[in-house]
């Protein structure tokens, strides 16, 4: 019974371990009619054709104004 719970728990972080995107910085090339070029450098390797990813735009933040 033991080895069979610490197998399933090994199993399970062994299958965690693969659910966790690679994060890569990339610099946008061109923007045309909703496609987008990116240029990642050596870590492009990290992202494979055809799977999705999640773009996260970077925010310009206003300058605050002290006494």
């Amino acid at each position: 019974m033991k080895r069979i719970i610490i197998a399933s728990i090994i199993a399970l972080f062994v299958g965690a371990g693969a659910v966790y995107a690679a994060t890569v910085t990339c610099t946008v090339l061109t923007v045309e009619d909703g496609v987008v070029t990116l240029d990642c450098g050596k870590k492009a390797k990290k992202i494979k054709q055809g799977v999705k990813v999640k773009v996260k735009t970077a925010v310009r933040r206003k300058a605050v104004e002290g006494c």
